[in-house]
């Protein structure tokens, strides 16, 4: 008997293990890949050929070694609810799941009472070891999570109706109750961009992780992005028929973005075609958050749901429910980093429960590390400030940075002008009119639609003469305008009308 394998050139036989394991080193490798493999034959420097084919040799070699440390040395997965027979797992609660946990997750359902500051908001550190809960009357605490102890806790009283932290450009966005959009440099207190949005107040702001885009949701039904580098919006969409209410952005996948409106709609987007939404869900939601996984959850009331795509063709399933006291009022959802925990800020104070499958089980302790010491934590800090990113890098597709711009297009001259008029001509005067009966085909006719196709080909040259004749019009008042006249013949100067 011998070991039926697979031939892999030169004669070389991979047996069906070793030829199961190169594929799935090679899928994994895939997703640490930079773009596709550049095209290096049409360069003719034969020095930057070499070049850059070391570069992407060093790139293919990274990528194989990020591979392999994902397989051996992240070996957890993550782990769903698994029905059996005609069970549903939105009917699971959470009191029958607490026994089937460890001591370490049952820690993390718990509910905590603030009824007279209240409805909260919360947001997490990216490691999730800290988590900020703020109330409506100015309440403000920081709890480690790890520890569950309170850090530190004080009164606020600002104007800014939503904040948001770009952390790896160290800019503190805000927005104020006249829709009024600034963006500050924490390190230096420098102010990058001060701009009006012109669709007045919103309180609906959410952070692209991909590539650092600032949007809101207004009350017309649109979403705008913002970058720090534009008075105005990088791209403004429809997405509701009523004020918008909540957006979300998936973690990983970059072009997957939820939003809901006040008409009782949550919509599924792509981001590289905003035609129309990939699937319509029916429902209020005041509040929508992705997990690392991927989980939608989205709360309204005093009732939670959480979505979960099992396809994996972007088509969202109910997938988990929670009923709050009743009473209490869902203010914000969020998934807590690197745990399978969903906390819940409402008016009463804030909870947590316990969502199985929906933190990533294992943490890139270069990235964000939960277990972090002071020494460490001091170390990434001096380390992100030296890698802080400029503000001109946030774009909508930051995929542009680095490379090469392509050659401006230079303008024809003059003689290049009139010699493509003349062969343009030349070409109308060499078609030959079909004939036609009934008189249609006259020397007199035949003549004329010679010239109509003659004043045919010299439409499009003339129209663009025309559009250059204007604007150097435009550019010539514009200086005029611009020169300072003496104080002498100032009052004869042109006055601006009124705006």
């Amino acid at each position: 008997m011998g070991v039926k394998g697979v031939h892999q050139g030169h004669g070389a036989i991979v047996p069906p293990i070793e030829q199961k394991l190169n594929d799935e080193m090679d899928i994994r490798k895939d997703k640490y890949l930079r773009g596709g493999e550049a095209n290096l034959e049409a360069l003719k420097d034969k020095k930057l050929k070499g070049q850059l084919a070391v570069r992407e040799d060093l790139h293919l070699r990274t990528a194989q070694a990020a591979a392999k440390a994902e397989k051996y040395l992240l070996p957890s997965e993550e782990g769903y609810l698994e029905p059996e027979g005609l069970e549903k797992t939105w009917r699971i609660k959470q009191d029958a799941i607490a026994p089937a946990v460890d001591v370490l997750s049952a820690r993390n359902q718990y509910d905590i009472v603030v009824p007279d500051l209240g409805p909260y908001r919360l947001d997490f550190t990216p490691s999730g070891r800290y988590m900020t809960v703020g109330g409506h009357k100015g309440h403000l605490a920081i709890v480690d999570m790890k520890q569950m102890s309170l850090i530190k806790e004080f009164q606020e009283h600002g104007a800014a109706l939503r904040l948001r932290y770009l952390e790896q450009h160290r800019l503190l966005a805000s927005i104020n109750e006249y829709g009024q959009l600034h963006y500050q440099d924490v390190t230096d207190g420098r102010m990058i961009g001060s701009y009006r949005t012109g669709f007045g107040r919103t309180d609906v702001m959410q952070v692209n992780r991909h590539n650092a885009l600032l949007s809101l949701g207004h009350s017309g039904g649109k979403v705008t992005m913002w970058s720090p580098t534009s008075s105005s919006a990088v791209i403004e969409m429809l997405c509701h028929r009523g004020p918008i209410s909540a957006i979300a952005f998936h973690p990983t996948n970059r072009d997957l973005m939820a939003t809901s409106g006040k008409e009782k709609k949550v919509k599924l987007w792509d981001m590289r075609n905003l035609q129309g939404p990939l699937q319509t869900l029916s429902g209020q939601a005041e509040t929508l958050d992705f997990s690392q996984k991927g989980l939608l959850a989205r709360g309204t009331g005093s009732f939670l749901q959480v979505l979960r795509d099992s396809s994996g063709n972007q088509k969202y399933e109910k997938y988990m429910t929670h009923p709050l006291v009743k009473g209490y009022q869902i203010e914000k959802v969020l998934f807590r980093p690197y745990e399978d925990v969903l906390c819940i800020g409402h008016s009463m104070g804030w909870s947590s429960i316990l969502i199985p499958g929906s933190g990533n089980p294992n943490f890139d302790s270069w990235v964000a590390n939960p277990f972090e010491t002071r020494k460490q934590r001091r170390e990434r800090e001096v380390h992100s400030l030296l890698d802080k990113l400029p503000p001109e890098t946030i774009m909508f597709d930051p995929t542009k940075i680095g490379t090469v711009k392509p050659p401006r297009k230079e303008k024809p001259t003059k003689e290049e002008k009139v010699a493509e008029l003349e062969a343009a001509v030349e070409d109308a005067k060499d078609i030959v009119p079909k004939k036609k009966t009934k008189g249609r085909s006259k020397p007199s006719k035949m003549k004329k639609k010679k010239q109509e196709l003659i004043a045919g080909a010299k439409r499009p040259f003339l129209e663009q003469k025309m559009k250059e004749d204007e604007q150097a019009a435009r550019k010539k008042q514009k200086a005029l305008e611009q020169v300072e006249l003496p104080t002498s013949l100032q009052r004869f100067a042109r006055k601006k009308a009124a705006t």
